[in-house]
């Protein structure tokens, strides 16, 4: 009976369950997401009877979810694809309705662009019509930046829809993790509420809208979410944690969006996602909008750059090469960042071909105050007012910006943006063509040709100022000289065994340069990529210069080796009064020496030179290398010039005026005769007369003695010859009347030939004469003692100007102390003193002998006026002037140094000497500039290669110096051995022989021996032949020092013609005068010498040098069979300047017999300034077809072929970018002039109605200029491309909603409510409810009964 109520009751429990869950289902069936539930019902474990059971009723297990894991992925994945074409369709339809529009595309504008050149070209000259493109030329370029705005404005939107989406995504990503941390409440997923299962679901659903995403379901339930096909990598949600998806900006340059997962222990990044809106986005901007853009501005660009090419090959309405139509300028976007300061950025473009693509990043400083570059943008400059400038470009800011505030500028390259009209108005548009033809009138053949222009390139290398390696080559030219220039010349500096040759072609095979020995030029022409189709070889230019002799186009030609002749400054560098001396001192017979510093191996110092002598009293003058001084009725030379005076190795170099005359002498010398040791024979200053004196007989100093007026009492004669001469002598003496010296004349032995005669003798006189004046005082000191027997002395002075003598001595007597004679000068003169011992045989005994002594003689005179005083010398160094051969005016690089001033007496008792500091920009600019109109032109020679063995180095008649034939160079040609190779002084004396007077030419030769590579002992020095033998051991081994070895080179020096010359510089310095140094040991010739060098010899070097009033450079011309190679045998590059117009491309071709040898090409370029359209416009052409198979190319002002080829009937001839079209194949005799439309006045423009260039941007609109297509077609095409992804995106919708709608078709069927299923299921449930309920009620009924049985 329990049982039966048991039964009953679980029934009504299990279906009133069930009637909930249905009750339940039907109530949630517009929930989204909601899953069909379904209850659980289980049996109760039975109970045992007997061999029986017996069933106890039914529970409730568990309401369980109706899901099927596969469909739902399904739906999921559908869903993605759906929503990825639904985003693309938005957009690319947007995309079509701008670029299609008739009001906002370009396609109309195009149009009415090519519409407006051709109706200029019915009237070129109207300024209305040219007025009229350049406005549609403006609603055009409108059109394109239009385009390009509202591209980049639809880019932007599509941008912020994804962003949008990534933000969504990342919400969702957030729940699904919390929905997953709910369910780890639960061990088992089939635990789970079904509530928080389907809200899990429905997150998924809602994030396989924006992203393809793929799931994987553990044993609890929780979801992990990837945006890759793996779950290694990608997650968006792991279980209980949501990640972040973010998307990286995109920029034009760069259209692809980077997509990384962030919130993990590193950011992963994917390669992209695979579907949903936010895919479809992507691929909007990733590939229709990249793609939509590239070919817009491709159309653009070739738009820009075709008119371009055309209006820039023709002339605009005044006669003017035209200018760019279109400029494209680079696109600049600026982002300010997070920047706190309020300022603005405006970017300013300078130069557009400077700018290049990329990002630049500022900072702010506010203690600088300025914009600091980020590292690696090297040419950022910025100014107080704020803007920096950087690549061409400028950006301007204004505000305040904040400390640290940084913004980032990003360059790129944006046709469609940039595009802008560069021409300011109508005129400028180039209508009428470069050029223009006309044909004779007399043709037969071609009678309407058509001419045209195209810039001409090629793939030839073209030379720029510098030096490039190069070696022989065949076929190629080692560089080319592009047009565009006045002057070129290239200097091949060739190996010494390269034996190059240097040779100028044009394009057309004209040889202009070199030599036509020894190479095919003609196979050469044909065969090599430089030349033009059909252009053959002639040499009837070759080597010819200038119009006197026909040369191609009048060009001026140089060939060979050449100096730059240079203005050559020359500066006063001193002023005022130089030299410091009294005014008394006389200069005459003395110096002054001028020294300065070697600046460089160009000083020079000169004496500026008069053009007449000045006959002024005191005036001084310059004339060669004399110096006059004027005397008011003429002149006297007073100095001459040496210069340069001192050795080759000074380290000064030093002028040196010798001043003429003597001075004048007031006071003579070794008076006091204090100059010569005691005992001294000689007297400094005076000469001895050891020997008898006869008065009136004797001449003394050139002049007959005077007579004796008073003679001694007694005395019967003083010219008689004694009878015994006795002895005469002449001693410096200590026995002085003031001072420590005094000279003795002493005469003894002497027997007179009678008594009382007088004998004289000896006699002393000054040798040099003193200037006095009348009236001045002279005194003397004398004494004298009787020896034989009295003395008798005599003096007097000569008075050299008359002859005149004055006897101030005449004394006899026994013994005389000191005594001083003081007389006054009776006329002025030059004075010379005359002393006379002598002896009087007073005793009559006729025994003689007497001693005369003198001291102190004073001259007590006004100071005469000097010869040449201290005026005369600053007078000089005023005209002193100095040069260093180049233009101390014009250059940044002054010379600074200092000179020195030394002026000597000629006894040089007298010195004086200043140093002064010289800068030559001072002296400019304080105006001591001396114009003397020279000019000094140089080339120096480098080593002089090896030559040995006969015949001529360089035959005769292959050089010219400064257009002087030279004779054949060869060994030892100077006289001088050369040791068995060519020598510097060879080359002088090759050069001198042109006997040229404006043109000097230097030798030198030095060899530097490291002092550290001598050895003292060896196998010894031998130099030019010659054994060098120790001055210290007599040895030729040893040395004791390296003095010494200097000291014995010296001592040969007159043999070897070799010096050496100990410096500080730790070398020792071998030099000669040019010859060649020959070393080698002494002991052998194997052994090394013991100056440590190599053995051999060692060659000079030399300067030619010329200065002249003309500023035409030295020159060594190559003529007749002359080649670089004999320059280069003497040490000279070669080359090759060519003077003119040059308009046309010129090959450097280098060949010679060593291609291998490595030799270099310096190019320098002047540009002319004329562009190569107008260089080719200033000539008039005439094509001529000579016969029927030839024509030729003139220049008709200069008369030069420029070019003459094979004719085969074509009707397409160009030269040098000139397009001939003939409208048939000329005949023979045919006749066509081109020229430059300019054949006006003064080569003025006379085309004005011209139109072949407007028709050609005219005939532009239907060339297939972009892969075979017009530029409408092309612009049309990628219009249709896009229309044609909109529709193909349509489609591929509409499939996938089908695709959505089957996926959502199928899992309703198994997850979701059925009202028929669940009203089936209610009827059911409440039968089963109902019947377990009557269970209980007949259970309760038999429960009764049995109650009342009881």
């Amino acid at each position: 009976m329990v049982d039966l109520v048991s039964i009953g009751a679980s029934g009504v429990n299990v279906y009133k369950r069930a009637l909930a869950t249905v009750s339940n289902n039907i109530a949630n069936m517009g929930t989204d997401g909601y899953s069909r539930q379904v209850t659980e019902i289980r049996q109760n474990a039975p109970t045992e009877a007997g061999k029986s059971t017996i069933g106890n009723g039914a529970y409730f297990n568990r309401v369980t979810r109706q899901y099927d894991e596969f469909l739902e992925a399904s739906l999921q994945q559908a869903t993605s694809d759906f929503e990825s074409q639904g985003a693309t369709v938005e957009f690319a339809r947007r995309l079509l309705d701008l670029i299609g529009s008739e009001k906002i595309g370009a396609s109309a504008a195009l149009t009415k662009f090519f519409g407006s050149a051709k109706n200029l070209s019915t009237d070129p000259a109207s300024s209305a019509l040219r007025n009229a493109m350049l406005r549609d030329s403006d609603e055009l370029v409108s059109r394109f930046n239009g385009l390009a705005d509202q591209i980049d404005e639809l880019s932007d939107q599509a941008y912020s829809a994804l962003e949008a989406d990534v933000k969504a995504i990342n919400g969702l990503s957030s729940q699904i993790a919390a929905v997953n941390q709910n369910l780890l409440k639960k061990r088992n997923e089939a635990d789970q509420p079904p509530q928080l299962l389907d809200l899990r679901d429905q997150l998924l659903r809602d994030l396989s809208e924006y992203v393809g995403i793929k799931t994987v379901v553990d044993s609890q339930g929780l979801v992990s979410v990837s945006l890759t096909q793996t779950m290694n990598k990608g997650l968006l949600v792991d279980k209980v944690t949501g990640y972040q998806l973010a998307a990286s900006e995109r920029t034009k340059d760069n259209p692809q969006i980077a997509f990384t997962i962030k919130g993990g222990l590193e950011n992963v990044s994917l390669s992209g996602v695979s579907a949903g809106s936010v895919a479809g986005y992507a691929n909007f901007l990733e590939n229709t909008v990249a793609e939509v853009r590239g070919q817009l501005n491709k159309v653009v660009r070739v738009f820009a750059d075709e008119v371009n090419a055309i209006q820039t090959t023709g002339l605009d309405g005044m006669g003017r090469v035209g200018s760019k139509f279109f400029e494209v300028e680079p696109s600049v976007d600026v982002d300010k960042g997070a920047s706190r300061g309020d300022y603005e950025i405006l970017a300013i473009i300078g130069d557009a071909t400077a700018i290049t693509s990329g990002s630049y990043g500022f900072t702010w400083d506010t203690a600088s105050g300025g914009w600091v570059p980020d590292a690696g943008i090297s040419d950022a400059r910025s100014d107080s007012a704020g803007s920096i400038t950087f690549s061409g470009l400028t950006l301007r800011t204004s505000g305040q910006p904040l400390d640290g505030d940084r913004f980032i500028a990003t360059t790129y390259q944006d046709a469609a943006a940039g595009i802008r009209v560069a021409l300011e108005d109508g005129v400028d548009i180039a209508a009428s063509s470069l050029f223009r033809i006309t044909p004779a009138i007399e043709n037969t053949g071609s009678l309407g040709p058509t001419v045209s222009f195209n810039n001409y390139s090629g793939s030839d290398s073209l030379l720029s100022d510098g030096i490039v390696n190069v070696q022989s080559q065949s076929m190629t030219p080692a560089g080319v000289i592009g047009p565009g220039q006045s002057q070129f010349s290239v200097t091949l500096d060739s190996a010494a065994d390269a034996n190059l040759t240097i040779n100028l072609l044009t394009s057309d095979g004209r040889h202009l340069v070199g030599g036509s020995s020894g190479t095919d030029f003609s196979g050469l022409v044909g065969s090599s990529d430089f030349f033009a189709d059909g252009a053959s070889y002639s040499d009837l230019y070759l080597n010819k210069s200038g119009p006197a002799e026909n040369s191609y186009k009048d060009l001026t030609l140089r060939y060979g080796a050449f100096g730059d002749s240079r203005e050559v400054t020359y500066l006063s560098p001193l002023s005022g009064d130089v030299v410091q001396a009294s005014n008394l001192v006389d200069f005459a017979g003395g110096f002054i020496d001028f020294s300065v510093g070697v600046m460089n191996n160009g000083v020079q110092l000169d004496i500026d030179e008069d053009t007449f002598i000045d006959q002024t009293q005191g005036a001084i003058s310059v004339v060669g290398d004399s110096v006059y001084r004027g005397t008011g009725s003429g002149s006297e030379r007073i100095a001459e010039v040496v210069y340069p005076f001192g050795g080759a190795s000074k380290p000064q170099d030093t002028l040196r005026v010798n001043l003429l005359g003597s001075p004048i002498v007031s006071e003579f010398e070794n008076a006091s005769f204090e100059a010569d040791p005691i005992g001294s024979e000689t007297v400094t200053g005076w000469s001895v007369l050891n020997q008898q004196i006869i008065l009136g007989t004797t001449e003394i100093a050139g002049f007959a003695t005077p007579m004796d007026s008073t003679t001694p009492p007694n005395s019967t004669s003083d010219s008689s010859v004694p009878t015994s001469p006795g002895s005469y002598s002449t001693t410096i003496v200590s026995d002085a009347n003031d001072g420590s010296k005094a000279v003795q004349m002493d005469s003894s032995g002497i027997t007179a030939a009678a008594g009382y005669d007088v004998v004289r003798g000896p006699a002393i006189y000054s040798d040099s004469t003193v200037s006095v004046r009348s009236g001045d005082s002279i005194s003397f000191d004398w004494k004298a003692q009787g020896g034989g027997d009295d003395y008798d002395v005599f003096g007097y002075f000569i008075n050299e100007t008359t002859g005149d003598t004055h006897i101030v001595l005449d004394e006899t007597g026994t013994t005389s102390d000191w005594t001083t004679v003081s007389f006054d000068v009776p006329e002025s003169g030059d004075y010379r003193f005359v002393f006379v011992s002598g002896s009087f045989d007073a005793s009559g005994g006729q025994a003689m002998g007497a001693r005369l002594f003198v001291d102190n003689l004073v001259v007590d005179a006004t100071p005469p006026p000097p010869q040449i005083d201290v005026t005369v010398l600053n007078q000089i160094a005023t005209k002193l002037t100095l040069a260093t051969g180049n233009d101390l005016v014009n250059t940044s690089n002054p010379e600074i140094a200092q000179i020195s001033v030394e002026a000597v007496t000629a006894d040089s008792q007298y010195q004086t000497s200043k140093i002064f500091d010289l800068n030559t920009d001072d002296l400019v600019e304080l105006g001591a500039v001396v114009d003397k109109g020279i000019y000094r032109s140089e080339i120096i020679g480098k080593s002089i290669p090896a030559f040995s063995g006969a015949g001529d180095v360089i035959a005769a008649g292959e050089i010219l110096l400064n257009g002087t034939a030279l004779g054949p160079l060869t060994v030892g040609l100077s006289g001088v051995d050369g040791y068995g190779r060519m020598s510097a002084l060879d080359i002088k004396s090759w050069l001198d022989s042109a006997s040229l007077p404006e043109v000097n030419v230097k030798v030198w030769n030095r060899v530097f021996v490291p002092e550290d590579s001598v050895q003292l002992t060896g196998a010894g020095i031998k130099i030019n032949g010659t054994r060098i033998l120790s001055s210290a051991t007599g040895l030729s081994t040893s040395f004791d020092s390296l003095s010494d070895i200097v000291a014995s080179i010296n001592a040969q020096t007159a043999t070897t013609g070799v010096e050496a010359i100990l410096g500080d510089t730790g070398f020792i310095q071998l030099t000669s005068d040019g010859g060649n140094i020959e070393l080698a040991a002494s002991t052998d010739a194997a052994s090394n010498n013991q100056l440590g060098v190599s053995n051999g010899v060692f060659v000079g070097e030399y300067r030619i040098r010329q200065n002249t009033g003309s500023d035409k450079p030295i020159s060594l011309e190559l003529i007749g069979t002359g080649t670089p190679s004999d320059l280069n045998a003497i040490g000279l590059d070669t080359t090759v300047t060519v003077t003119g117009a040059i308009d046309e491309k010129i090959g450097v071709f280098i060949q010679g017999s060593n291609g291998s040898a490595a030799s270099t090409l310096d190019t320098q370029l002047v540009s002319s300034g004329v562009g190569l359209v107008d260089g080719i416009r200033d000539r008039v052409y005439e094509l001529d077809f000579i016969n029927a198979d030839t024509y030729r190319i003139t220049d008709t002002a200069t008369e030069t072929i420029l070019a003459e080829r094979d004719y085969d009937g074509e009707t397409l001839i160009s030269y040098q970018g000139i397009q001939i079209y003939l409208d048939r194949a000329a005949e023979a005799g045919d006749r066509f002039t081109i020229d430059g439309n300019n054949t006006g006045d003064g080569q003025s423009f006379d085309a004005q109605g011209n139109n072949d260039n407007i028709l050609r941007v005219v005939s532009l609109e239907n060339q297939p200029v972009i892969g075979g297509k017009s530029l409408a077609e092309s612009y049309l095409d990628f219009i249709g491309e896009v229309g044609n992804q909109a529709v193909q995106a349509e489609i591929s919708q509409d499939a996938l909603a089908v695709l959505r709608d089957q996926a959502i078709e199928a899992r309703d069927r198994v997850s979701g409510v059925n009202l028929d299923q669940e009203a089936a299921d209610l009827i059911k449930f409440q039968q089963a409810y109902q019947a377990s309920a009557q269970i209980l009620q007949v259970a309760t009924k038999l429960f009764d009964a049995m109650l009342q049985v009881r």
